[in-house]
C-alpha cells in the first residue's frame, strides 16, 4: 500500500473512531458541564425549527423582554434546526451538529497541520490526539458553538497561508469567508485584545 493510500485510510479510521466512541451517547439529555449554555442554544434552534429561522431576532424566552440575548450570532442554532427539521429530535439534533463541526475542526486542522509541517506522521498524531483527548471526549458532542467557530478559525489560517504561498484567489476568498464565519458565531473570540509577552 503506498503511502497516500495508507494516510488516507489513517484518517478514515480515525473519522470512524470519533463517530463510534461518540454515538452511544447522542441521545443523552443536554446535562452534563455548562449545562444552562447547552440547553439555551438548544432552546433556540428548537424555536427556529417550530417557527422559523430569524438570524437577526433568535428567541430566547427566558429572561424577559424583549426575548432576545445577543451571544452570537446564531449560525450553529440555524444548522442544529436544519438537523431538527429531518426527524431529528433537539437534543441529538444538537450533538450531532456540534460533532459535525468538531469533525470539520478535526479534518481541517489535519489539513493545516499536514500542510505546514509536510509531515504526514506528524499530522495523523495530531488528528489523533485531537480526537481522542478527554476534552474532545467530552465537549464534542455538546450542545455548545465552540467547535463551530474553531473550524471556521482554523480554516481561516490554513487559506490564509495557502494564499500567501500561491497568490490564488480562491485561497483568499475561503480565508475571508471562513474568517467571517469564525468571527460571527464566537465574536468574543474574535474581539479579545491581544497583549503582548
Amino acid at each position: 500500500m503506498n503511502r497516500h493510500r495508507l494516510e488516507t485510510v489513517f484518517v478514515l479510521l480515525v473519522l470512524v473512531g470519533i463517530g463510534v466512541t461518540r454515538f452511544p451517547t447522542l441521545r443523552q439529555p443536554l446535562l452534563e458541564a455548562h449545562g444552562f449554555r447547552q440547553t439555551q442554544t438548544a432552546y433556540t434552534a428548537v424555536i427556529f425549527h417550530e417557527e422559523g429561522v430569524d438570524l437577526l431576532h433568535p428567541e430566547l424566552p427566558v429572561l424577559g423582554e424583549p426575548w432576545e440575548v445577543p451571544f452570537e450570532f446564531p449560525l450553529f442554532q440555524a444548522n442544529a434546526a436544519a438537523v431538527m427539521s429531518l426527524g431529528v429530535p433537539p437534543d441529538p439534533a444538537m450533538r450531532i451538529t456540534a460533532l459535525g463541526w468538531f469533525t470539520a475542526t478535526a479534518l481541517v486542522m489535519w489539513a493545516l497541520v499536514r500542510y505546514v509541517t509536510r509531515d504526514a506522521l506528524a499530522a495523523g498524531a495530531a488528528l489523533f490526539l485531537f480526537a481522542f483527548s478527554p476534552f474532545a471526549l467530552l465537549l464534542s458532542r455538546t450542545s455548545l458553538i465552540e467547535f463551530m467557530a474553531t473550524a471556521g478559525a482554523i480554516a481561516w489560517a490554513l487559506a490564509a497561508i495557502l494564499w500567501l504561498n500561491t497568490r490564488r484567489m480562491r485561497w483568499a476568498l475561503v480565508a475571508v469567508t471562513s474568517g467571517a464565519l469564525a468571527m460571527l458565531v464566537k465574536p468574543t473570540t474574535a474581539a479579545k485584545p491581544h497583549r503582548p509577552t
